[in-house]
């Protein structure tokens, strides 16, 4: 028997590749409970509503992606910005699945103020995070220096990653997630010498 807490990770888990696959609305507790082995009841055992659900996946994947940005300090900028885009390109898959965070974005209007706080800290950690690595990237000379400020950098970097990979969703391959990543090293990297 699945203990309470192997249970409520296998529910994230299969929400978590609902929200990437389908969305947020392609994600039901009967749909849960049927992927999980469970019986619909007992999702309410875990989570008493689908908002409490969204919230705990969407504060893991903060606090995995966090995780791996502050596993990168002290390395090399150049090495931290390709983990950042590995992040997408091997376990997101564009052309495939979104990103868990910008899946939600698409229903916004939808959320409740609590989720919307979620993604938000979502998208400000990333951002953070960025910054510092372009900051980082610049004053060690991996970076061209910039004519723009890290934290519109960093704003222009985490847009076209979320921007391709909806591209990609649309065009079903990984072409435009390809193409910006290559787009970013090059403006980083530009005239370096």
């Amino acid at each position: 028997m699945k203990s309470t807490l192997d249970t409520k990770t296998a529910i994230l888990d299969a929400a978590q590749e609902l929200v990437q696959s389908k969305s947020f609305s392609g994600v039901s507790f009967q749909k849960l409970a049927s992927m999980v082995g469970i019986k619909k009841g007992s999702m309410y055992h875990h989570f008493a509503s689908k908002d409490e659900l969204t919230i705990a996946l969407l504060d893991r994947v903060h606090d995995q992606m966090k995780a791996a940005f502050d596993s990168g300090q002290g390395k090399p900028a150049l090495k931290r910005l390709n983990y950042y885009l590995k992040i997408y390109r091997h376990y997101i898959v564009p052309g495939k699945n979104m990103c868990p965070v910008g899946a939600f974005v698409g229903e916004w209007g939808a959320m409740s103020n609590e989720v919307k706080f979620s993604i938000r800290r979502n998208f400000k950690m990333q951002l953070s995070s960025l910054t510092d690595i372009v900051r980082s990237g610049v004053e060690s000379g991996e970076f061209t220096p910039l004519s723009s400020d890290p934290d519109t950098v960093a704003t222009w970097i985490l847009a076209t990653v979320q921007g391709s990979l909806s591209c990609d969703r649309v065009f079903e391959n990984d072409n435009t997630f390809q193409l910006s990543s290559k787009l970013i090293f090059d403006f980083l990297t530009a005239n370096r010498g």
